[in-house]
């Protein structure tokens, strides 16, 4: 079972990337191979043994591995049957995931929820391709409970940092986490040179490990959707705690004080880290209202103006739909986007923009009001240049 994950990770990558040739080739061989392996992976040889005996003498069964892969299939199927599409960011957002002006104004449960969600069956499968092997031996070895806390502290800290380095973007996944379980591999092998364990890691699982850790790898790379600093930032959370739980593993468990004294300092630097956070905006919203405003006021004032064209109505009559309707409109609109707090750094020229068009948007409409009331072609003309600069900055506006 340890080696379908991965090649139905690798089968899922070649239909991304190859061609209908070398996905036939690859097919083949991946069959080939994967009789090869299962093979070697049912035979237990005895150097297995004392191995097996240790990891039993440590921790007789597994309990957060598994608890964590469950959790992660149950929010998967139940997201992937509900209505939306996982690939759609609004239908992840629902569901938990990262993005940071919801998160960081006062939704932080979600740095909990983001890594137990995944974006689609690819992503699942290599998360617990790079999980499940590696995971369930370093889970017998160290304990249960110093497995879930470093697992959870790569998470969190992970997807904090993620939301410093990429705010806008939407983010699910256990990346993060999983290069925690990583980086507590590396610590483990460091402490290993210092004081040898009484057993050899048979090469049949060592190869699993490498196997399936390579195409977690992988599958992160080619998706993308961990960025470099959030993969740091999970690796080193895991080695650091590694470094201070695993000390003396070769021996005995780490005692219940030192994983306490481990989880405690994950939650500080969870805290201290996401003080800066606090307080970013989601501007799309007063965005999208923006853009409404302008829909709304334009089809008015085309309405009213087919009627004055009708003889229906006067041009003071329409001077007054703009002085008492539409520039009204128009700054509520402007001190509603000015009282925005934090922005993102990404959107600022989002609002850069809109603060343009607000302020271009309205000198067109007093002067085509005083164009109005006066009967002055010119200043109509100067009304009409300003809407069309207006209305360029209102396209750069929406391009976000």
């Amino acid at each position: 079972m340890t080696y379908l994950l991965p090649l139905a990770v690798l089968a899922g990558i070649a239909l991304y990337l190859l061609t209908p040739d070398e996905r036939r080739r690859l097919f083949r061989a991946t069959a080939d191979a994967a009789g090869g392996l299962l093979r070697d992976a049912l035979r237990a040889g005895p150097e297995d043994e004392p191995f097996r005996t240790a990891l039993r003498a440590r921790t007789r069964w597994a309990a957060a591995v598994p608890a964590i892969v469950l959790l992660n299939v149950a929010v998967f199927v139940r997201a992937a049957w509900a209505p939306g599409s996982l690939a759609d960011p609004a239908a992840l957002i629902a569901w938990g995931a990262n993005y940071a002006p919801v998160t960081t104004s006062g939704e932080w449960w979600r740095v909990l929820t983001a890594p137990f969600l995944h974006h689609g069956p690819l992503h699942l499968l290599a998360t617990l391709a790079g999980l499940v092997p590696l995971g369930l031996i370093l889970e017998r070895w160290i304990g249960s409970a110093a497995f879930a806390a470093l697992y959870l502290g790569a998470g969190v800290i992970a997807a904090l940092v993620g939301l410093s380095a990429a705010p806008v973007d939407v983010v699910a996944g256990a990346g993060g986490a999983v290069l925690g379980v990583y980086g507590l591999l590396a610590a483990c092998a460091l402490w290993a040179l210092v004081r040898r364990p009484p057993f050899r890691v048979p090469i049949r699982i060592v190869r699993t490990v490498a196997v399936n850790g390579a195409l977690f790898l992988l599958y992160t790379v080619l998706d993308g959707s961990l960025g470099i600093e959030a993969a740091l930032a999970g690796f080193a959370t895991g080695f650091a705690g590694g470094m201070a739980l695993a000390r003396g593993v070769s021996a005995a468990k780490p005692p219940v004080r030192r994983v306490a004294a481990a989880a405690a300092a994950a939650v500080v630097i969870a805290v201290v880290s996401a003080i800066p956070l606090r307080g970013l905006v989601n501007v799309l919203p007063e965005l999208e209202r923006a853009a409404a405003f302008e829909a709304r006021t334009a089809a008015a004032y085309a309405e009213a103006v087919g009627e004055f064209r009708k003889g229906w109505t006067s041009g003071d009559e329409l001077a007054s739909l703009i002085d008492g309707t539409i520039l009204p409109e128009l700054d509520a609109a402007r001190v509603r986007l000015q009282a925005l707090g934090k922005v993102p750094p990404e959107h600022q020229p989002l609002i850069a923009a809109a603060a343009e068009y607000f302020e271009l948007r309205e000198q067109a409409w007093r002067r085509r009001s005083e164009a109005l009331r006066t009967a002055n072609l010119r200043k109509l003309q100067d009304a009409e240049r300003l809407e069309r600069t207006a209305l360029e900055a209102f396209g750069r506006m929406r391009a976000g």
